[in-house]
């Protein structure tokens, strides 16, 4: 008797399907344990491509707080928050993407936030630096995002004083 199992649109109930099968010492049938397989490296990549995902907006918001403050608004600090916070729980749960997200990687993650820097604030590519202003341990570190944010809510206090 085979156990094959029918795929799954819903991620939980393929993974309670597994989790049985592996209980009942069930992996005897190849065609379970390659979907199974298959399923774990998908989960993973997705995972990684989460976290570059929240990346990118992050180093995206954090460029628009920087150069442009005065059109600075609190969702763009939410944002901020929120994408570092996210990005904290979710290397949490899968720690060795951390030491995925080497310099390099950081690097390309920048170069598309700059892409989107310049899309959303119509500033020239130039206005923003060749090369990523962060160090990946700074963009996982909860004090030095608060600190970011404090010191350019500074500035954009000081703008609207300036203007008015």
């Amino acid at each position: 008797m085979t156990n094959y199992v029918e795929p799954y649109e819903d991620e939980t109930k393929f993974l309670e399907s597994m989790a049985k099968l592996l209980k009942e010492n069930n992996m005897q049938d190849s065609h379970v344990r390659t979907t199974l397989a298959d399923f774990l490296i998908e989960l993973a990549k997705h995972n990684e491509t989460e976290v570059k995902s929240r990346l990118c907006v992050l180093m995206t918001h954090m460029l628009k707080l920087k150069y442009q403050p005065g059109r600075a608004t609190q969702s763009w600090i939410d944002t901020i928050y929120t994408q570092s916070r996210n990005i904290s729980f979710a290397i949490e749960d899968s720690p060795s993407i951390k030491s995925k997200l080497t310099q390099e990687v950081l690097n390309k993650i920048y170069q598309k936030s700059v892409t989107d820097a310049v899309r959303e604030t119509h500033l020239s590519k130039d206005t923003f630096p060749k090369e990523c202003p962060w160090l990946i341990k700074q963009m996982l570190d909860d004090d030095y995002i608060t600190q970011y944010v404090i010191e350019h809510e500074e500035l954009i206090t000081n703008y609207y004083f300036k203007s008015n």
